[in-house]
């Protein structure tokens, strides 16, 4: 359920009820790709890239071929200015994409993801 909420509570622009959504998932399971990039993303949304780089780190970590959280490190780490690193991501990405190997958050979470359901 509070996956489900953290979702609309992105889609409506409130980042601050997202991540109090998406951390109650963590909390639930720290493992949670889809929680990890969505609540990367919500920071991203506060401008907070130091928080969206831990989330969207531990997210690629789970599931190395996950694209979304791939780009999303990449554009995050550009944004806090460290260039070289964000560029070394954003070829990764670039790399993942071209391989066909790449997985991306979207839809597809509802067909598979532990917190698919609401409770």
């Amino acid at each position: 359920m509070h996956y489900v909420l953290g979702l609309i509570d992105k889609t409506e622009n409130n980042s601050d009820a997202a991540i109090e959504e998406f951390n109650k998932v963590i909390a639930q399971d720290a493992g949670d790709v889809g929680a990890n990039v969505n609540l990367g993303q919500a920071y991203t949304t506060k401008q907070k890239y130091d928080q969206a780089v831990v989330y969207f780190r531990k997210a690629l970590n789970l599931k190395p071929y996950n694209s979304t959280a791939a780009y999303s490190l990449a554009t995050s780490l550009l944004r806090l200015g460290n260039r070289e690193e964000g560029q070394q991501m954003m070829t990764k990405f670039q790399a993942l994409r071209a391989s066909g190997y790449a997985t991306s958050m979207g839809n597809i979470y509802f067909e598979q993801g532990r917190f698919r359901k609401p409770s």
